[in-house]
């Protein structure tokens, strides 16, 4: 070690970097050691969001795209969307109204685009549509 840090200094390179340099290395030789790095550095990634958030964020910010697909298919991806955020929220519990309240969440007759969206990207707003919705399921079966 002395030897190497020596000949460093006579080529005139720094012996604390040729230090670091040996203990990169010397990591790389040991595995355990290797796999802690990749570890830190894994810890500093950003965390995935969920696929839901993922599309309801896609639908949020790709509005102008997504006004020039048909009705059928503004529905379909919007139905899944809802439905989706509606079990997170009821649970499976309720999953025999679900598909109701999905289908009063995402009527384009009586909701705007920008509307529905707004329920998807906001839980309060959210909740507060679905206890609307599940009045009116209840009302209807009284």
């Amino acid at each position: 070690m002395q030897q190497q840090m020596m000949m460093m200094q006579m080529m005139g390179q720094n012996p604390m970097m040729g230090q670091q340099m040996m203990n990169a290395q010397m990591g790389m030789m040991n595995p355990q050691m290797a796999m802690m790095g990749q570890a830190g550095l894994a810890q500093q990634q950003l965390p995935v969001p969920h696929p839901i958030e993922r599309d309801v964020n896609w639908l949020k910010n790709n509005l102008d795209t997504f006004k020039n697909y048909s009705d059928s298919d503004k529905k379909n991806l919007m139905g899944t969307l809802m439905y989706s955020k509606i079990l997170g929220v009821l649970g499976q519990s309720e999953q025999a109204i679900i598909p109701k309240i999905t289908g009063m969440l995402i009527d384009l007759e009586v909701l705007e685009i920008d509307e529905i969206v707004e329920i998807l990207t906001d839980d309060t707003l959210l909740r507060e549509r679905i206890v609307e919705a599940q009045a009116i399921i209840d009302d209807e079966a009284n």
